[in-house]
């Protein structure tokens, strides 16, 4: 699939079909529970996050999801760090944002995404997003069991850029994650395994998303 680059007029390759995508791939899919990753996402360090950039009108689109999510004022922010990690990893996996808003406001049923994987079957996906420059999220107890995979991403102030860090089976968070809080169980760079490395541009996050 190709879409045109009205930036330079040219017809670019859609990113999805050249990347390999980890959390879909058959040799991950039927990795042993709770591998610990021989390189993790601490290991590769920042320069090895997949970057994924947003501009003004995907800002504004996304802006709007979160304050129809929030169920007060003072919540939109932190909506819109959220909304921006799922619509960055989405771009990533290739697949659509799930904008349905519930009556309570939760959002999701337990899980962000879904991916189709190659047995048929789709895989439920759990996106966490922060601020911090030590990012960390947790996922609550109550909840492990409703994603198959957890993605920990990192927002800019702005929600402009999103660094994807790195990902994990449910089962290696229940192992690991339990190692770094008490309130649930913590997604951390240590134990997760490190993504592609790409950059993903606005009109790479166009180009998914016009799919749907």
């Amino acid at each position: 699939m190709s879409y045109h680059d009205s930036a330079n007029g040219n017809e670019q390759t859609d990113v999805r079909e050249t990347t390999e995508i980890p959390i879909t791939n058959e040799q991950t899919a039927t990795e042993p529970d709770r591998l610990y990753p021989l390189a993790t996402a601490a290991d590769a360090g920042r320069d090895n996050y997949t970057r994924v950039e947003f501009d003004d009108e995907i800002c504004c689109i996304l802006r709007e999801y979160a304050r129809k999510r929030a169920p007060n004022l003072r919540s939109i922010d932190r909506h819109n760090v959220g909304v921006a990690g799922e619509y960055a990893v989405a771009t990533w996996l290739g697949v659509p944002l799930d904008t349905r808003i519930t009556d309570d406001y939760e959002g999701d049923r337990g899980y962000d995404l879904e991916i189709p994987r190659r047995d048929g079957r789709n895989a439920r996906v759990e996106v966490k997003t922060t601020r911090r420059q030590d990012p960390k999220a947790t996922v609550k107890r109550s909840r492990i069991d409703n994603a198959d995979w957890f993605v920990l991403c990192r927002a800019s102030r702005g929600a402009d850029r999103v660094e994807i860090i790195g990902y994990a089976r449910r089962s290696s968070v229940k192992e690991f994650g339990d190692m770094y809080g008490l309130s649930g169980y913590t997604l951390v760079p240590e134990y997760l395994h490190v993504t592609d490395g790409a950059y993903l541009s606005p009109e790479d996050a166009r180009a998914v998303h016009h799919r749907y």
